[in-house]
């Protein structure tokens, strides 16, 4: 039985509320699914055949930052769009709304910024 694709990647937040208004609203994904069970939250946000799946844990905290080379777990999730105006875009509606963008930066072979949001 080989495996096809990826069905969804599970991160945790502390707050569904920002991380809705992150993925859905700025970014503009999908949210097809919310649940809440057992003491928890669980929201999926669909990007085409993806999906990125959050658990709302209130005790979570936000994410450590650590220096370069003591990464550990999940580091991030990267976004494809059509052209570099778009990029440019994207990060400047996040800017906007607040949220901790990079400069964008050439990497060669990809064009990307970061977020620590949310």
């Amino acid at each position: 039985m080989p495996l096809t694709s990826i069905n969804h990647l599970a991160m945790v937040t502390d707050d569904l509320v920002k991380t809705t208004r992150f993925y859905r609203d700025l970014l503009g994904l999908e949210l097809f699914l919310g649940k809440g069970v057992n003491g928890f939250r669980h929201y999926i946000f669909r990007l085409g055949p993806n999906q990125l799946a959050f658990f709302e844990y209130p005790k979570a905290g936000p994410r450590e930052a650590r220096p370069q080379g003591e990464r550990r777990g999940f580091d991030h999730v990267s976004f494809t769009v059509g052209s570099k105006v778009e990029l440019f875009g994207v990060r400047d509606r996040l800017r906007a709304a607040g949220f901790a963008v990079s400069e964008v930066i050439d990497y060669g072979m990809v064009w990307s910024f970061h977020s620590e949001d949310p």
